[in-house]
């Protein structure tokens, strides 16, 4: 690879995509989509060896960036959280997790659409990270992500009681993979805390 700051290159390259789709959103929109998702992509791919890639995805990873980015780029960072994990710290990572639920929690009532999509790809990139975690026997303890995953369970609804089915059958599936690789303590925990939630409710 050419020696550049590719950090300020990605920058750049996302700010002119923002800039292009309020010129032409109809047209626009698809093709900015696809660019973000491989400006991230690439970052990813690049990042542990070059470390202006690393402070791009520190910056990007923050809550407050999730918040403002395009619904491309934090779905694509929430899919490939796995990634990440061989990017930054465990305490990084663990911030970043928590800001994902967190983004998750913030937006369910402003914008259900985003927050529907979101979870879906928060439980598909929670289970890239726990299989990775699992494969490679790694000194991650997953539990803490499990802790931080809470806040994404209460928002489960109940195939039954929704209108989009499907929508949420998908997000209770990935979210059961997940909670199939939690350890024991964390289920008898949760277990102990929904028994407490019903005696209360009932």
């Amino acid at each position: 690879m050419p020696y550049l700051d590719w950090g300020t290159v990605m920058r750049q390259m996302l700010q002119q995509m923002k800039a292009l789709r309020s010129v032409d959103k109809e047209h626009a929109h698809t093709m900015q989509d696809e660019l973000c998702k491989e400006c991230i992509l690439f970052a990813l791919a690049h990042a542990r060896k070059l470390s202006n890639l690393q402070i791009f995805l520190d910056e990007i990873c923050d809550l407050s960036r999730l918040i403002s980015v395009q619904k491309t780029v934090s779905g694509v960072l929430m899919l490939h959280i796995a990634d990440l994990s061989t990017i930054f710290s465990r305490h990084r990572l663990e911030k970043f997790f928590n800001d994902t639920a967190s983004f998750i929690c913030r937006h369910r009532n402003i914008d259900p659409g985003l927050s529907e999509d979101s979870e879906i790809n928060f439980w598909k990139g929670f289970k890239g990270l726990l299989t990775r975690i699992d494969k490679e026997g790694s000194e991650i303890n997953p539990d803490s992500f499990f802790v931080a995953s809470e806040k994404c369970i209460e928002l489960l609804d109940s195939p039954l009681n929704t209108r989009n089915t499907n929508l949420a059958s998908m997000k209770w599936t990935e979210a059961l993979e997940c909670m199939s690789l939690a350890s024991t303590a964390w289920i008898v925990k949760v277990a102990q805390v929904s028994d407490s939630w019903l005696v209360t409710r009932g």
